[in-house]
């Protein structure tokens, strides 16, 4: 996943209750404006996790991999 899309996952329902009327393309647009306006010290977190999801997705697709071609 990248930093957004776990950024969003974290705030969408945080954003969902203080705006409970709120369509999901505003969510959706208001949670990107949110994201462009932390620093990178708040958006650290979620490009660590990203990273991490990454390598997670890469050693899980060499191993179908090697059980594919096994």
């Amino acid at each position: 996943s990248c930093a957004f899309i776990l950024y969003s996952k974290h705030q969408r329902p945080i954003l969902k209750q203080e705006f409970p009327d709120m369509k999901i393309t505003e969510l959706s647009h208001e949670l990107g404006l949110r994201w462009q306006a932390l620093s990178d010290d708040l958006k650290a977190p979620f490009i660590a996790e990203a990273e991490i999801d990454k390598q997670r997705y890469q050693r899980e697709k060499e191993e179908y991999e090697r059980r594919l071609n096994a």
